[in-house]
């Protein structure tokens, strides 16, 4: 399922035009993706909770030759489903049964 079929759906069940829910929905995914690249966390109540995780610099091994090379530190998005949500994701599948 796309952004699209997202909007799609959320226009549908809000009975508004399907290209206000897009705006919407890029506001708000550009917003998270800002706050988060600026290391804030983004906690979305019962769904998720957005935030970046530090890799510190390592060795790590080239494979075909088993040199040592040192790796950069790096920063990684990082989005954690809370529990609320993933019992509605199994409910839903159960259900379903998927």
């Amino acid at each position: 399922m796309t952004k699209q079929d997202v909007a799609l759906l959320v226009a549908k069940r809000l009975n508004i035009k399907i290209r206000d829910v897009e705006r919407i929905l890029d506001t708000t995914f550009d917003t998270i993706a800002e706050l988060v690249a600026n290391n804030e966390v983004v906690d979305i109540h019962n769904f998720c909770r957005f935030k970046t995780k530090h890799t510190k610099d390592r060795i790590g091994n080239n494979p075909r030759t088993q040199e040592k090379i040192p790796l950069k530190g790096n920063t990684l998005p990082i989005a954690i489903c809370f529990p609320n949500f993933k019992k509605r994701v199994k409910e839903a599948n159960e259900k379903f049964d998927l």
